[in-house]
């Protein structure tokens, strides 16, 4: 006999949790937490609940990072990071009040339509990486960047607005207590512990720089690394290191040559530039990417697949009979009639000079006249019956 299977219900769904929030369906669910669409009554907003997983509930550590993830995003006010609203917990479970995202998530763009316009891989790049440059700021990591953690939203006209989430392995960067060693650096226990533990490798082996799976220190560049990878995935359509084990991923992480995007993908329209920006960004050595999400902004902007606003001004290069910049007080920033919801900066022709329009001349006035009128003041305003002008 064949046993059919009946899906078991959710107790949350159609439940009012904590008071506040009307659980209208489950969206998501992995080994940490559930994810609900729930409505705020008060005020009508739809919102996303956030719950941990029950058997993590019961564990003091598991919490206070919950907890820490919700208080870190809720202080980064940005609008590429979803914004987080209520922290609270209903009979032993944890849960997290968010930014409800109508959109899909960059893992599942890559999976239906990779490779991706290089074009639009470098717009979705700089949303996040303005995303990691606000959390930077304020001394903050990510530490677990991957596809699932972007998620691609229509805003306006534009369709891949990005919304990053889920800081699950966020640090401060003034608060890492690792053990290591009197140096700084990692001992050799430490060093063999980080590569063999899936505790010590808890970010995607797939996306993790070489520094991370190694033990060491972590720092705003290897949130870029992960960035790399992911821009490597978007432009090829797989990521650049792959293996039947997180150990071996490791370590083509840390010691294989950095693939070339154009070689990978015969054919690819990305340009040599965009190319070497990726494999830039995938160095092993941290020295030898950019210095921070800020100095990213500056390097995307200048490649060829660039085709937003510029949040700077070029810089002035002395060229034989080329004509000065203009200063920054004469530039003004206008709708680009090329490329839609954008700006460029452009010169500010001033108006060609006008004959000024002198106003006409005032009477000076003289005593107080109780019997002056408004009839009697020069102006084109005309009393009505009532006194009041027209």
């Amino acid at each position: 006999m064949e046993l059919s299977r009946t899906p078991v219900p959710d107790p949350l769904v159609g439940h009012r949790l904590a008071g506040r929030y009307d659980v209208v369906a489950r969206v998501a669910s992995g080994g940490l937490a559930t994810v609900y669409a729930a409505q705020q009554p008060p005020l009508g907003r739809r919102v996303a609940i956030k719950v941990l997983a029950r058997e993590l509930s019961r564990d003091p550590e598991a919490c206070s990072r919950f907890e820490q993830e919700a208080r870190v995003i809720s202080r980064l006010n940005h609008p590429n990071i979803v914004s987080i609203f209520d922290l609270g917990a209903e009979d032993g479970r944890e849960y997290v009040a968010m930014e409800f995202l109508d959109g899909y998530s960059l893992h599942d763009v890559i999976r239906r339509e990779a490779p991706l316009s290089p074009s639009r891989a470098v717009r979705i790049m700089m949303y996040v990486t303005r995303a990691l440059a606000a959390a930077h700021r304020q001394g903050v990591l990510h530490r677990d960047l991957k596809p699932e953690c972007i998620m691609l939203v229509p805003v306006g006209g534009e369709r891949d607005f990005v919304k990053l989430l889920d800081f699950g392995l966020t640090r401060l960067l003034h608060g890492d207590r690792r053990s290591r060693s009197s140096s700084g650096a990692p001992g050799p226990e430490r060093r063999t512990r980080a590569l063999a533990s899936h505790n010590a490798i808890r970010a995607v082996p797939l996306y993790a720089s070489p520094e991370h799976v190694n033990g060491e220190k972590v720092d705003p560049r290897s949130d870029l690394y992960a960035l790399g990878v992911i821009a490597f995935e978007m432009l090829v359509g797989r990521v650049p290191f792959d293996g039947s084990s997180p150990i071996e991923v490791a370590l083509q992480h840390m010691q294989a040559p950095r693939p070339s995007v154009r070689a990978s993908l015969p054919g690819s329209p990305a340009s040599p530039a965009l190319d070497r920006m990726v494999q830039r960004l995938m160095a092993i050595n941290p020295a030898d990417r950019p210095a921070d999400a800020t100095r990213l902004l500056d390097l995307l902007e200048d490649l060829p697949e660039y085709t937003g606003p510029r949040a700077r001004l070029a810089t002035a290069v002395a060229v034989p009979g080329a004509q000065a910049m203009p200063p920054l007080a004469a530039v003004r920033r206008v709708p680009s009639p090329v490329v839609r919801d954008t700006v460029v900066d452009i010169p500010a022709t001033p108006p060609p000079a006008e004959a000024e329009e002198k106003p006409p001349e005032m009477p000076m006035p003289g005593p107080f006249d109780p019997t002056l009128t408004m009839a009697s003041t020069p102006g084109p305003r005309k009393p009505t019956e009532r006194g009041r002008p027209q």
